[in-house]
């Protein structure tokens, strides 16, 4: 399976506006789409305006013709009005730690990837968890040490969040474009468990046990954090967001 993230930010206050339209006029289109198996509409819990659309599909091929199609376009038409102007500059430390600008797109943002750690062929049928919280992690790993983590998800850290209680699903994906980039999604019942998860330590115990994989930058990074009380931020830190599923669907009943 594949993961397709579409990121937007919404005019404050047209934020109630861009969820009503995705529920009303994106999903039924993704429902009629080839291989879209889950369509939701997650929200940043620290920055309200900014929203992402989150699928799921059974190929890359199917998502690389939707877009093909000219619906993603049509759509993306109607909502950009919502939308707050990509005016901003993007900052990012390079390798040899020099700052970088550049000029961020007036296009949607979208990333897609390879799911390479799933629980099970199934997901839960979102209404009976609403409302979710979603946890996501990404990281960039060691040039060609994609897999060892992978096999320390798999083997270490997937079957322990099963056990956590609150842990309705955990992920590991693989950006297509930038494989060198792990991506941990996690899916709770509801906050008070992904709280619950972060203080109990088991959080950075399981970081810890892919932290040495992790690019040098990140991890020199990471170190520096740890000797300050002053946030550091770069392109290649780890980071961690996250987000409340505001609306949408499980599309693998095409007539429901």
């Amino acid at each position: 399976m594949y993961m397709r993230f579409v990121r937007m930010n919404a005019v404050a206050d047209k934020v109630t506006t861009l969820i009503n339209f995705y529920d009303k006029a994106i999903v039924p289109v993704l429902q009629n789409t080839q291989g879209c198996r889950y369509a939701w509409l997650i929200q940043n819990t620290r920055r309200e305006s900014e929203l992402i659309s989150m699928t799921l599909w059974d190929k890359i091929t199917d998502a690389e013709e939707y877009e093909k199609s000219g619906r993603f376009k049509q759509l993306y038409d109607k909502v950009r009005p919502l939308l707050e102007d990509a005016s901003e500059w993007k900052i990012q430390l390079t390798a040899d730690f020099t700052l970088e600008y550049k000029p961020e797109s007036d296009e949607p943002q979208v990333d897609s990837y390879s799911i390479t750690y799933m629980q099970d062929e199934e997901l839960p049928e979102l209404k009976k968890f609403t409302p979710m919280y979603i946890r996501m992690l990404s990281a960039r790993v060691v040039p060609g040490r994609y897999d060892e983590v992978r096999e320390i998800y798999k083997r270490e850290i997937g079957p322990g969040l099963q056990n956590i209680p609150g842990c309705k699903y955990a992920f590991l994906t693989q950006n297509l474009r930038q494989q060198d980039e792990v991506f941990s999604i996690t899916i709770w019942e509801n906050k008070q468990a992904a709280d619950n998860y972060e203080r109990s330590g088991k959080f950075d115990e399981y970081v810890g046990k892919i932290k040495h994989l992790f690019s040098d930058l990140s991890q020199s990074k990471m170190e520096l954090k740890e000797q300050s009380d002053k946030k550091i931020v770069t392109s290649d830190d780890p980071i961690l967001e996250q987000y409340r599923v505001v609306t949408g669907k499980d599309l693998n009943n095409k007539n429901g």
